[in-house]
């Protein structure tokens, strides 16, 4: 359970967020591929947000596993989906030019891949704080914390217990230029 961020570093020292993995989600998956040997250009970190609690296999037994077909093929093909579909999706918000409309698709994108749906409300755990939503869309912390203001006076973000509660899903959603479809995710997203 918990979260944990996976991250690179620029020669520059900026922190650049790869993707941020959720309860039950396997990784490194890129080491199961690639010989441990072999010199990677872009060096990956991981950080623990908050608790974590870890489940550890050796590279040698997960390969056994998957080989001998003891269902765990399923699991990986959908964590790999899950992924693609994450990457995609970052990429779609880092083509929004303004800061506002990146993030409220990035509240949309967290909403759908970590939130806890009450109705049309839904709730981030504190651990998507506003540095951590810069730099997972290459936004700085102010900029994330102005723009939040903007959606807490338009009565669609606020905070509760230091977690960030969106109001209305649908409303803000209306917010970017092309409109999002959580129901579509909702038939991608492998049930974990």
């Amino acid at each position: 359970y918990g979260y944990v961020k996976v991250y690179t570093i620029s020669d520059d020292g900026d922190e650049h967020i790869m993707i941020i993995l959720r309860r039950n989600e396997i990784f490194p998956i890129f080491h199961l591929t690639h010989d441990d040997n072999q010199k990677n250009k872009q060096r990956m970190f991981f950080e623990a947000l908050g608790k974590v609690k870890l489940l550890e296999i050796s590279k040698d037994a997960l390969t056994y596993k998957i080989h001998s077909g003891l269902g765990i093929c399923d699991t990986m093909l959908a964590h790999i989906g899950e992924r693609f579909l994450a990457k995609s999706m970052h990429l779609e918000n880092l083509s929004y030019k303004g800061a506002y409309q990146r993030l409220v698709y990035c509240f949309l994108f967290f909403a759908q891949r970590f939130g806890h749906f009450n109705g049309g409300t839904v709730l981030l755990d504190p651990v998507f704080t506003h540095k951590i939503i810069g730099n997972s869309i290459n936004l700085t912390r102010g900029t994330v914390t102005r723009e939040f203001e903007v959606l807490r006076k338009k009565k669609l973000l606020t905070n509760k217990n230091r977690q960030i509660c969106i109001l209305n899903i649908d409303k803000l959603s209306q917010e970017i230029s092309e409109p999002f479809n959580l129901g579509m995710w909702d038939k991608l997203r492998p049930q974990l």
